[in-house]
């Protein structure tokens, strides 16, 4: 799917969301390390080395092989005054084609950048991408069902609930129920998958 392609580079009115790159490391650590608690109520913790410069670097090159690979696409949302600090990021994984032409989507929004619709924003650029670029037939996403703020971004984005999983994933030492949506493309195109 991707190969010999370039990494995509998305704008809205407000962001630039675009594949990272090495020199992007340090922005992304600070992401993740001044976010730290804030990301890990609704979702899991990670290791020490997860907060390094180094483990993103080397987590850079893995990504971009995974979008040459077809596999997933990340992106990480900025202003579009200030390249250097993270808002939030957006990922495409477990992309399947064949029969299926499906993604996952995850997301995440600093919490000092919450409550303004950034996230709203960078997942509507990248659902864009999802239907037009990739043809991809359809986006499911899913939430913890006491994260209210995700249900509405995903709501805004006109995701449809199919279904309550029970034991979902694991995280913070239980298994944890989600509510699983999905939205479809209504301009998907079978190019002979």
């Amino acid at each position: 799917m991707s190969a010999g392609r370039s990494p995509p580079a998305l704008r809205t009115s407000r962001l630039r969301v675009r594949f990272p790159s090495a020199r992007d490391a340090g922005a992304i650590t600070r992401y993740y390390a001044e976010n730290r608690v804030h990301l890990e109520r609704f979702g899991y913790s990670r290791s020490e080395s997860f907060y390094t410069e180094d483990f993103w670097r080397s987590r850079i090159a893995e990504m971009l092989e995974e979008f040459h690979a077809g596999v997933a696409v990340a992106f990480f949302a900025f202003s579009k005054e200030d390249d250097s600090e993270v808002i939030g990021q957006v990922n495409l994984f477990n992309i399947a084609r064949k029969v299926f032409q499906c993604a996952t989507m995850g997301y995440s929004v600093a919490a000092a950048h919450e409550g303004r619709g950034y996230t709203t924003e960078a997942c509507r650029a990248v659902l864009e991408y999802a239907f037009g670029d990739l043809n991809l037939h359809r986006v499911q996403a899913g939430h913890l069902p006491e994260n209210l703020a995700s249900a509405a971004v995903l709501r805004k984005l006109g995701f449809v609930p199919e279904g309550y999983a029970r034991d979902y994933l694991y995280f913070h030492g239980r298994w944890r129920d989600h509510v699983l949506l999905a939205k479809t493309n209504p301009d998907w195109e079978d190019v002979g998958a």
